[in-house]
């Protein structure tokens, strides 16, 4: 599931714009898990699918123009900096024949947000 919102504004006479984009990031899988041994369930290693969980992402670009030749624009990717948490989950038979869901985090990780700034000139 991918959730996006955008908010745009542009003034002609100030020549000025500016976005602020919302993404949900939904649950989605990054790596595809594998059996390995003999065709009895006792006897196999697996490994789960992996998944990279959700998180919300905010991106805000400003741009302001002066003339017809002058150009600076700011943007920031990724303002909250959520955690990326990859996780594995598995469904596990006990001793006694119940079954339980377990769920392991493989990776976890804060990207920060990024900065950039550009200043052109149109000859």
């Amino acid at each position: 599931m991918v959730s996006v919102i955008s908010l745009f504004y542009q003034n002609p006479k100030w020549q000025f714009s500016a976005a602020l984009l919302y993404n949900c990031i939904g649950k989605r899988i990054i790596g595809v898990g594998r059996s390995e041994g003999s065709s009895a369930d006792d006897d196999n290693a697996r490994v789960p699918d992996s998944y990279e969980m959700p998180r919300d992402v905010v991106d805000l670009a400003l741009a302001k123009r002066w003339g017809k030749h002058f150009e600076l624009k700011v943007g920031v990717r990724d303002l909250l900096a959520q955690k990326v948490t990859y996780r594995q989950f598995d469904t596990v038979t006990l001793h006694d024949g119940t079954q339980r869901e377990v769920r392991q985090n493989t990776r976890q990780y804060r990207p920060g947000c990024n900065i950039s700034l550009t200043a052109s000139v149109k000859f």
